[in-house]
């Protein structure tokens, strides 16, 4: 099966390279000139990328990313292509994957309209939603108890596009933090009644923070999107690779491994797992096949 597998995706290969015009240096051509894939990462943002006791990147959005690498790697007419994995700062991640400094990027990247007028992205690897973190001593249960207090996001993130769409209607203040750190602070320090982010980093901050009893998510959500791996735009080559070896993921059943591993199952000795089921949303999404 891979002898037949390995033999499916050459010829494709040969036959994307070979209709290269359309293309001008696309990843696969830029991925052997340099003999190497250059993986984008996030260092904190588990569980999807971070790194971990060992200082080794790793995370869900990376292990989905491996068979794309894989793939490259046997496929390729030099089989000694490397991997350099590239921490990506994230008001950089969307320009770095458009300038082809990195040819995949796996981590908490959100498929968004407006990132898509500059990137590409695969099929969808989880569905995410945007929540509000409170301190627990607020008396906060739900979002219309904030209305016309100021929240919190990280600049650049579909946490601070959620609160924009719905500041008419709750009348909030929106506070912008560089950083995952930053933000809890505007929490922890009152300057903020609420911290809108991805709910399973925000879950995953929680369970991290010194007293993660002091906070509790609110459990409406703001907005909805999907995460996928992100390569640059107008490429069908890497977009059909990326995709191929997601749904061999899924076929395979090791789509659901890598599921249970990062979101059902404590990720580290004396914190609690995550324990959140696969949505429906994501059944479906896994479902789907490419057209």
């Amino acid at each position: 099966m891979r002898r037949h597998t390995a033999t499916i995706f050459s010829s494709l290969l040969l036959t994307l390279t070979a209709a290269a015009p359309a293309i001008a240096d696309s990843t696969i051509e830029r991925i052997q000139a340099r003999a190497q894939i250059n993986v984008g990462y996030r260092e904190n943002a588990a569980p999807f990328s971070y790194l971990d006791a060992q200082g080794t990147p790793a995370g869900y959005a990376l292990e989905f990313c491996n068979p794309v690498v894989e793939h490259l790697q046997s496929n390729l007419q030099d089989r000694n292509i490397g991997v350099r994995y590239v921490p990506v700062p994230l008001d950089h991640a969307v320009a770095m994957v458009a300038d082809g400094s990195i040819d995949l990027l796996c981590s908490a990247t959100s498929d968004t309209p407006a990132r898509r007028d500059r990137i590409a992205f695969s099929k969808p690897i989880f569905v995410a939603s945007v929540q509000v973190l409170v301190r627990e001593d607020s008396g906060i249960q739900s979002l219309d108890d904030l209305k016309g207090k100021t929240l919190v996001a990280i600049s650049r993130t579909t946490g601070e596009t959620a609160v924009a769409d719905w500041t008419d209607q709750y009348q909030w203040t929106l506070r912008t933090a560089l950083d995952p750190d930053a933000a809890l602070s505007h929490l922890q320090l009152d300057w903020a009644a609420g911290y809108a982010r991805d709910g399973v980093l925000l879950a995953m901050q929680r369970l991290h923070s010194s007293r993660p009893e002091r906070y509790r998510m609110l459990p409406q959500p703001l907005s909805s999107e999907n995460i996928a791996i992100a390569f640059q735009k107008d490429d069908p080559g890497i977009a059909t690779i990326t995709n191929t070896a997601i749904e061999d993921a899924v076929s395979s059943g090791a789509a659901k491994t890598l599921y249970q591993k990062y979101f059902l199952t404590a990720l580290e000795d004396g914190k609690p797992a995550l324990d959140i089921p696969m949505s429906d949303a994501l059944k479906a999404a896994f479902a789907r096949k490419n057209p």
